[in-house]
């Protein structure tokens, strides 16, 4: 093979890596944040946000956040296409013009003393039925940082000591 040769392949594939990132026609995702959360739930909604800015980050899409003063009106500003994903929703979540994506994260929630505030669950991230290609960019990066290991590395980062890993 001439030099030549290995620099068209070399040439060939960094194209083949950049088509595969921007594989997703999404621009920017808009999160939403509660601002009335206690410090030691706040935590969870970082860890939230840090996995959704990772998944973006991969894709060179931008990521957003809005402010809302209670969880009802993060629904309502779904509902309306205001924001485009709610992150850390119980898999039990049932509302028929959204859709769940595969879950990210399975544990108990701990305060920072240790005291459980919620049993083990399931979260997931939701978004618009409509919203299919979100959807599939997030359960296609969900999968992909599962076999990473990516996940859980966030989930150490964010979490620490405070939930058990699995």
């Amino acid at each position: 093979m001439t030099t030549n040769d290995k620099s068209k392949e070399a040439h060939q594939l960094v194209k083949k890596n950049k088509e595969e990132k921007l594989k997703y026609n999404i621009e920017k995702i808009v999160v939403p944040i509660q601002g009335d959360m206690l410090p030691d739930v706040k935590i969870y909604q970082d860890f939230n946000l840090a996995v959704i800015r990772e998944m973006a980050k991969e894709n060179n899409i931008k990521v957003e956040t809005k402010a809302f003063p209670t969880f009802n009106d993060i629904n309502i500003a779904l509902e309306r296409g205001d924001i485009n994903v709610i992150p850390g929703i119980v898999q039990t979540y049932k509302k028929e013009e959204f859709a769940l994506t595969y879950s990210y994260f399975t544990g108990v929630i701990y305060l920072s003393n240790g005291e459980q505030l919620d049993s083990e669950k399931s979260y997931s991230m939701l978004v618009r039925k409509t919203d299919d290609e979100l959807y599939n960019f997030f359960n296609d990066m969900i999968s992909k940082f599962n076999e990473t290991g990516k996940l859980k590395e966030l989930q150490i980062q964010y979490l620490g000591e405070r939930n058990h890993l699995k």
